[in-house]
């Protein structure tokens, strides 16, 4: 699932388009075709939709910003917040990163962050992002293996080794490819 999550991300970043709503609410699992099996949803073919806010990547972003934590623990720490940047390929990337954490830890960001949050406290974007990095350090490893674990902690901290590009991300696609979709498809089947 988390593989082919990734790929569909891929596949849209290719034609230069960003998607600007990657969360687990915009991830879609159907029964599967076959009648005789006993499972409920068919996790090999998960299908990535909320395709609302993507856009070419070259064209500015929508400038209306909702502040609310189920849409916050998908963005990244520079998009949220009144003064943010564009969205850019990277953002999509750090989204993806969450979705795989939810993956591979079968639970919720949301659940995650509300669990550390002190009673009455209001989570800053510096928390949010410290605390899921936590998670994903202490939990994935263990369960998933080192490669599930260096893919998802890639794409949280946006550590592609690409500083300066083309005009259409060769080299984070490169990156991408080789850092995140290579680690998925070696854990995909060890595991």
């Amino acid at each position: 699932m988390a593989s082919c999550i990734a790929k569909a991300v891929e596949h849209w970043h290719t034609v230069n388009w960003v998607h600007q709503g990657i969360c687990s609410h915009n991830i879609f699992l159907f029964t599967p075709r076959e009648s005789n099996t006993k499972t409920r949803y068919d996790f090999s073919s998960p299908f990535l939709q909320g395709f609302d806010f993507s856009r070419p990547n070259a064209k500015p972003s929508l400038e209306n910003h909702v502040e609310d934590l189920k849409y916050d623990v998908y963005r990244h720490p520079e998009r949220q917040g009144p003064s943010r940047e564009g969205h850019k390929k990277i953002h999509d990337l750090y989204s993806l990163g969450v979705v795989l954490l939810e993956i591979g830890t079968w639970g919720s960001a949301i659940d995650m962050i509300k669990r550390v949050t002190p009673e009455g406290r209001d989570v800053t974007k510096e928390d949010m992002f410290k605390w899921l990095k936590r998670h994903a350090k202490q939990r994935l490893a263990h369960h998933l293996g080192e490669e599930y674990q260096q893919a998802v902690m890639t794409c949280l901290n946006s550590d592609f080794g690409v500083s300066m590009d083309d005009d259409r991300n060769t080299m984070l696609a490169n990156a991408f490819r080789e850092r995140v979709l290579d680690k998925l498809a070696s854990w995909k089947h060890v595991h």
